[in-house]
């Protein structure tokens, strides 16, 4: 099955750790990029791929371009080449715990607007 990846804000470490914070910045989770950049990509990407198309302009855009009917997405990969074993651990799973919830909040509404 496909699995659709998104980032958590997260450079990839051998860049971080070869070049170094500040030439590879990682998003901050109490930034305004972080939520619209990180968090609203992966909010998005469940509407594009779940809601009414009647109703969400994500679904409106999946039906436009040929797929009216709601895709199968039962899963989400959070991050990319996230080692928690390397540099900064803590942060790591941080970022990761953060687009969890909200996604998570999202699956949640999805199943109550469904029952």
């Amino acid at each position: 099955k496909p699995l659709p990846t998104l980032t958590v804000g997260l450079n990839c470490q051998v860049r971080s750790d070869s070049r170094g914070e500040a030439e590879c910045p990682n998003t901050p989770i109490d930034s305004e990029e972080f939520k619209t950049y990180i968090i609203d990509n992966y909010l998005d990407l469940i509407d594009f791929a779940k809601a009414d198309p009647e109703t969400n302009k994500w679904g409106a855009l999946r039906a436009k371009m040929g797929h009216p009917a709601p895709f199968e997405l039962d899963r989400i990969g959070i991050g990319n080449e996230v080692r928690l074993s390397r540099t900064r651990p803590t942060v790591r799973i941080r970022n990761i715990a953060v687009v969890l919830v909200h996604v998570l909040e999202k699956i949640v509404e999805q199943i109550l607007i469904l029952q």
